[in-house]
């Protein structure tokens, strides 16, 4: 049990793992998109994206084993995740122009523009938080 502003911050091994899943889900759906696409600028972000995610892992893994609060783990999330989806919407616009090149391009941009509304919905909250 730790505490952050006040509040007791609690976790179980069983909420971390089950936190793994969609880091692994997505990192295998990154792989595989990053094949058909070849942008290193998606990549990037993708990788920014799951570092995100298994950092945020990490953290509840510590908190429930240790019972030890390593900040580090959990702020980075709310930088890393952001970045990763604004590198690969850039990525989409970038290669957007050449989407008859790669299968799959015009449903691949319309999806990224769609990213923009997961990539706001971290920045709006900030304005909430104390």
């Amino acid at each position: 049990m730790s505490k952050e502003n006040g509040k007791v911050l609690e976790a179980s091994v069983g909420m971390a793992i089950v936190d793994a899943l969609p880091v692994l889900c997505f990192s295998a759906s990154m792989i595989l998109i990053g094949q058909i696409y070849q942008s290193a600028v998606f990549m990037v972000g993708a990788i920014l994206c799951v570092l995100a995610g298994v950092g945020k892992v990490l953290w509840k893994l510590i908190l429930a084993i240790a019972h030890k609060d390593v900040p580090i783990l959990y702020r980075q999330f709310r930088f890393l995740m952001p970045a990763g989806f604004v590198l690969m919407i850039i990525s989409l616009v970038i290669k957007g122009s050449h989407r008859r090149e790669w299968p799959g391009g015009e449903q691949a941009v319309s999806g990224g523009y769609t990213c923009w509304g997961i990539v706001l919905s971290f920045f709006f909250p900030w304005r909430f938080w104390s």
